[in-house]
C-alpha cells in the first residue's frame, strides 16, 4: 500500500506529543516511515512523547543522524518490521524511555 509518513528533517527542535499515527509507512519506498527523525543533528530540543503508532507498513520510529533527542512514553505495535530503528550508528545519547 501507498501510505503517508511523518518526517522531522534537518531541524534540531520540535515537539510531537499525544498524536495517534495509523496506516503509515510505504513498504516499498526507502525513507517513507511512519515517524522519521532525519538528519536533525544535535537535537536536545526535539521530543516525541506520549504518541501511539499502530498498523504501520514500514517500521514505526526511525532515527537517522539525530542525537540527544527524547522519545518518551510512546507505544508502537501491530506494524511491519522493527518498531524502533536507529539507522546508521551516528545516533548518540538519545533517550528512549
Amino acid at each position: 500500500p501507498r501510505c503517508g509518513h511523518f518526517i522531522v528533517s534537518h531541524t534540531p527542535h520540535g515537539i510531537v506529543c499525544g498524536v495517534e499515527f495509523t496506516n503509515l509507512g510505504a513498504h516499498t519506498t526507502l525513507g517513507k516511515y511512519p515517524i522519521h527523525a532525519h538528519m536533525c543533528g544535535n537535537a536536545s530540543a526535539l521530543a516525541f512523547s506520549a504518541n501511539a503508532i499502530h498498523k504501520t507498513y514500514q517500521r514505526s520510529f526511525v532515527v537517522h543522524s539525530t542525537s540527544d533527542a527524547l522519545f518518551a512514553h510512546n507505544v508502537a505495535y501491530d506494524g511491519v518490521g522493527h518498531m524502533y530503528v536507529f539507522e546508521n550508528g551516528l545516533e548518540l545519547r538519545n533517550a528512549v524511555v
